[in-house]
C-alpha cells in the first residue's frame, strides 16, 4: 500500500514537465501515488500525461476544464492525497532515484520531524544551502525553528520536502495569495515540526517559476500599499501566527518585515526609474 502521494501540478509544462515526471516514475521507493492536475494546458501536456497514465496504474491524471489558477492548482492536488505523506514536484524539477525512499526513512524513523528533503540545487548551479535555503531546522522551541526562515535574500528550498500529511493537509494556498506565500507554508510548518535535510540524493529546482518573472511583484500589486510595503500581507499573517510567541520573537518578526519591505520597495523604485529613463532615452532616438 502507498505511503506517499505525489503531487504535481502543471500548466503547459511541455518536455521539462515529462522529464520531471519521468524521474518521480522512476524512483526506487516503487509504491508512490502520482497525482497530476493538469490547469487546462494548451501545449503537450495532456498527451504527455495521457501516454504515461495508460501505462503506469499509479499515475492518477485529472484535467481541469479551466485554469483554476496556481494556487487552487497546489490546492487542488494537496486536498486530493489520502496517504500518509505528500509532496510536491514542480513541472521543472528533477528528483533523484533515492528521493523518496530515504526521506521516507528518515520521517518513519524520526516522529518529531514534519518534513524532510535531500540536498537541494537549482538547474543553474546553486547548491549553498545558504542560498538555497534546504538547512535541517531542529530546534526544539517551535518559535526558534519558524523564524529561522525569516532571512534576507535565500530561496526556500524546504518547499518541495516530503511531509506528514495529516499537519499540512488542511493548508489553503487559494487563501495566501501574497508574496511570499510559499515561505509562510514552511513558517507555518516550522510550528508544527523540525524539518530535516539528509544528506544523500538530490532535489533540483528549475528557475523559471513565477518568482522569477519580471512582472512578479506587478501580479501581487492589488493596491498602492503593495506598492510601499510589498510583504505586508505575510507580515500580518506571520504576526498571527506569533501572537503567543515570546515578545522577543515578535520584535525579531517586526524588524524583519520592516527591513524587508523597505529594501524592496526601494529596489522596486530604482528599476522603475531606470525603466523610466531607458524608455525616455529610446523615445528621443526614435522620435528624435
Amino acid at each position: 500500500m502507498a505511503k506517499v502521494t505525489v503531487g504535481m501540478p502543471v500548466y503547459n509544462g511541455g518536455a521539462l514537465f515529462e522529464r520531471a515526471l519521468l524521474s518521480v516514475l522512476d524512483q526506487s521507493c516503487r509504491e508512490i501515488v502520482v497525482f497530476i492536475s493538469d490547469n487546462c494546458s494548451s501545449d503537450e501536456t495532456q498527451s504527455i500525461c495521457e501516454k504515461y497514465a495508460a501505462i503506469d496504474s499509479r499515475i492518477i491524471y485529472h484535467r481541469q476544464i479551466e485554469n483554476i489558477g496556481a494556487n487552487r492548482n497546489f490546492d487542488f492536488v494537496l486536498h486530493a492525497a489520502k496517504t500518509e505523506f505528500f509532496m510536491y514536484v514542480a513541472a521543472d524539477d528533477f528528483i533523484s532515484g533515492n528521493y523518496v525512499e530515504d526521506n521516507l526513512l528518515f520521517l518513519l524513523e524520526n516522529e518529531d520531524y514534519i518534513a524532510s528533503t535531500c540536498p537541494v540545487r537549482f538547474s543553474t548551479g546553486e547548491t549553498d544551502s545558504s542560498i538555497v535555503g534546504d538547512a535541517t531546522v531542529s530546534a526544539d522551541d517551535p518559535y526558534q525553528r519558524a523564524l529561522s526562515v525569516l532571512t534576507y535574500g535565500n530561496a526556500n528550498g524546504r518547499f518541495y520536502s516530503l511531509y506528514r500529511r495529516e499537519l499540512i493537509c488542511t493548508w489553503v494556498f487559494n487563501s495566501q495569495g501574497f508574496v511570499g506565500g510559499d515561505v509562510f507554508f514552511v513558517f507555518a510548518a516550522l510550528l508544527k515540526g523540525k524539518m530535516n535535510r539528509v544528506s544523500s540524493g538530490f532535489i533540483e529546482l528549475g528557475r523559471d517559476g513565477m518568482s522569477t518573472q519580471a512582472d512578479f511583484y506587478v501580479r501581487f500589486s492589488k493596491t498602492y500599499l503593495n506598492y510601499i510595503a510589498p510583504f505586508h500581507e505575510y507580515a500580518l499573517a506571520v504576526m498571527v501566527l506569533l501572537k503567543d510567541a515570546p515578545i522577543s520573537a515578535r520584535i525579531h518578526a517586526l524588524k524583519f518585515f520592516t527591513v524587508l519591505n523597505l529594501r524592496t520597495s526601494a529596489a522596486r523604485l530604482l528599476t522603475y526609474l531606470k525603466m523610466y529613463k531607458v524608455s525616455r532615452l529610446l523615445k528621443r532616438k526614435i522620435l528624435g
